[in-house]
């Protein structure tokens, strides 16, 4: 299984908490849902594919900017 790093921030550009997301889905669309392990649960409100370099080297795959539900 192939797994994705997505780094989680909220739409003033802080980390939550959790700050990582690891998932074997490689594409998110604004709007989506998705629970954590905890059963928080967030909605994406937009997706970032490109990353900066220090993320990109640590393995991350893009940044989700989210919201709690």
């Amino acid at each position: 299984m192939n797994a994705f790093r997505f780094f989680l921030i909220d739409a003033q550009g802080g980390p939550v908490d959790p700050a990582v997301l690891v998932t074997a889905v490689p594409n998110w669309t604004v709007g989506e849902a998705f629970s954590i392990a905890s059963g928080a649960r967030f909605r994406i409100l937009d997706v970032r594919a490109g990353v900066a370099r220090d993320l990109a080297d640590a393995g991350f795959n893009g940044v989700l900017v989210v919201e709690p539900l």
